[in-house]
């Protein structure tokens, strides 16, 4: 699996222009919904943000619908996520640590925007820097969507 993790590390990090960590287990289980299991994965924030990470997740699952992608559509089935913490600042610019301006890369469309039909997670906190005041934190104990 390392080679996996390696290849998805180098795919995500240059999609998203920033440097992300797989730091824990990753799996697949192969089937007509293939379900990948993935922990302790890092997104890194922009070198002025004051913290380092953008996003870290202790635990994820994604289930994929491959019938929808014959149909050259995303379809994802289920995410499962377990104690996620996000970091939200502002910077000095007023750039944001949530742009990642994938349009802007030279030759290079805007992407597709994947279907999510459910959307489990628990123990999420949310730490936002906003440029004039004192950052504040969310948390969300249990979310279904």
């Amino acid at each position: 699996m390392q080679e996996q993790r390696t290849r998805i590390e180098t795919f995500a990090s240059k999609f998203l222009a920033r440097d992300i960590r797989i730091e824990g287990p990753l799996s697949l289980r192969a089937s007509l919904f293939p379900r990948v299991s993935i922990a302790d994965v890092r997104i890194s924030n922009p070198e002025w943000a004051a913290h380092p990470d953008f996003l870290f997740v202790k635990h994820m699952e994604v289930e994929i619908n491959i019938l929808a992608l014959l149909r050259k559509t995303i379809v994802i089935s289920d995410i499962e996520l377990t104690g996620a913490t996000l970091y939200l600042q502002r910077g000095p610019d007023l750039g944001a640590t949530w742009s990642f301006n994938l349009a802007d890369k030279q030759g290079s469309s805007p992407g597709v925007i994947p279907d999510i039909v459910a959307l489990h997670a628990k123990d999420i906190q949310i730490t936002y820097h906003p440029i004039d005041r004192p950052p504040f934190r969310v948390s969300i104990d249990e979310l279904q969507a």
